[in-house]
């Protein structure tokens, strides 16, 4: 499994967890809890131009383009069906059917698929994020 692939799973993490937190912040009263989700979904969603940035990169060919789009699709779908099976029971228990929680995975499993095809790479923010990675590694 190459970084591009791991990459391409880490995002696909980002965006279901985000559909996630919020879906059960969303059924839950205000409180300790719920704020908690909110600042789960909030920070997922913060790395998501992070994790958007690196495939951004190589999805500017046509054939890497067409070969995105399904694979992308195939990863996120799979992370989707294991948080579902994984959170059944707390699925159940909070009455949240399934339905909903496909179609609240898919527009955002969509638009990010939209962003990453069609923007070009951010080259500074790239940069930046390597220098950074240099500074801090452990060496």
């Amino acid at each position: 499994m190459g970084l591009r692939f791991k990459s391409l799973v880490l995002l696909a993490a980002e965006v279901v967890g985000i559909c996630y937190y919020k879906l059960l912040a969303m059924r839950l009263p205000a409180g300790q809890v719920r704020e908690l989700l909110d600042g789960l979904a909030k920070d997922e969603k913060a790395h998501l131009k992070f994790h958007s940035g690196f495939p951004r990169l190589y999805v500017q060919g046509i054939l890497p383009g067409l070969i995105f789009g399904p694979v992308w699709r195939l990863a996120t779908y799979a992370a989707s069906i294991v948080v579902t099976i994984d959170h059944r029971h707390a699925l159940k228990q909070m009455d949240i059917s399934l339905k909903p929680v496909w179609q609240r995975w898919m527009f955002p499993v969509h638009e990010t698929e939209k962003q990453i095809t069609t923007t070009k790479p951010d080259c500074q923010f790239l940069q930046q994020v390597n220098i950074d990675y240099q500074l801090y590694a452990i060496r």
